[in-house]
Order: structure tokens, then C-alpha cells, then sequence
């Protein structure tokens, strides 16, 4: 089997995407009701959801695939 990337099991991947998620989503709700710096927020927070999903995804490939 190969190594787990970064030395992260698939388990934790999951779990820390599926945090990075709900950071995310919090954060954009918190930015729509501030003004002026909301945009940035929501913009940030949306990369970061992307890149949290991406770890998940990889998470749940890794977990899938291993057995």
C-alpha cells in the first residue's frame, strides 16, 4: 500500500475536512451580516471550503480504496 499522504490517515482526513467545512460555512454565515469586510471573508472562506472538500474528498478515496 502506498503511504499516507503527510503522514495522514484517511480517518483524520475526513475529520479535518469535515471540520474545515463547517469553519467555513460558519464563517461565510458570520461575514453576510458584517458589512465592508463580509466580501473578503465569504471570499477566503470560500476557498477554504473548497480546499477543505478537496480533503475530504482525497479522505474518503484513501479510506474507500484501502478496504
Amino acid at each position: 500500500m502506498s503511504e499516507p499522504m503527510f503522514g495522514i490517515e484517511p480517518k483524520q482526513k475526513m475529520i479535518i475536512g469535515g471540520a474545515g467545512i463547517l469553519v467555513c460555512v460558519l464563517l461565510i454565515v458570520i461575514a453576510w451580516f458584517v458589512p465592508c469586510v463580509g466580501c473578503m471573508v465569504q471570499v477566503i472562506a470560500g476557498v477554504g471550503l473548497l480546499a477543505s472538500l478537496a480533503v475530504l474528498l482525497v479522505g474518503v478515496v484513501e479510506y474507500t480504496s484501502k478496504g
